[in-house]
């Protein structure tokens, strides 16, 4: 892809590539639909000081980190990876199931709540909302 915007004082956009990748795996079709993706987001750096130099865009299941690092996982982003995850429920009141019913991490505070005998309404985050119990546990 090459640069779609105009250049200061009306001149003509660049006709280089905006963005460089390195993963060398990537399909000229990807490339490009990335290519377009970021420079509807971004500005061209090359024109714009608050436009970023450098775009990091992880691979699915990968850790950046150093090699002698302890950490094993990560959290906090929205890939696959990170939000399709399994969850078990131990309880001796439960009987053996097993549910493939999406849930979110959301439901896990009022579950153990639920659980214990509280009330989950006491939350802030559930009365506003409206998250609700893991489904199939019976609380």
């Amino acid at each position: 892809m090459t640069a779609r915007r105009g250049g200061a004082g009306g001149k003509p956009p660049s006709r280089r590539p905006l963005f460089a990748f390195a993963r060398a795996s990537l399909s000229a079709t990807e490339r490009e639909s990335i290519q377009q993706a970021l420079a509807l987001l971004f500005a061209d750096p090359r024109r714009d000081s608050r436009a970023p130099d450098i775009i990091v865009i992880p691979s699915a299941g990968v850790i950046y980190t150093k090699p002698s690092a302890s950490k094993i996982a990560e959290h906090g982003g929205f890939s696959r990876d990170e939000t399709a995850v399994a969850l078990l429920v131990s309880a001796p009141s439960l009987k053996p199931a097993q549910l493939r019913t999406p849930v979110t991490t959301a439901e896990i505070a009022p579950t153990v709540l639920l659980a214990l005998g509280l009330n989950p309404q006491a939350l802030l985050a559930v009365r506003q909302e409206h998250t609700t119990g893991l489904p199939g546990l019976g609380y």
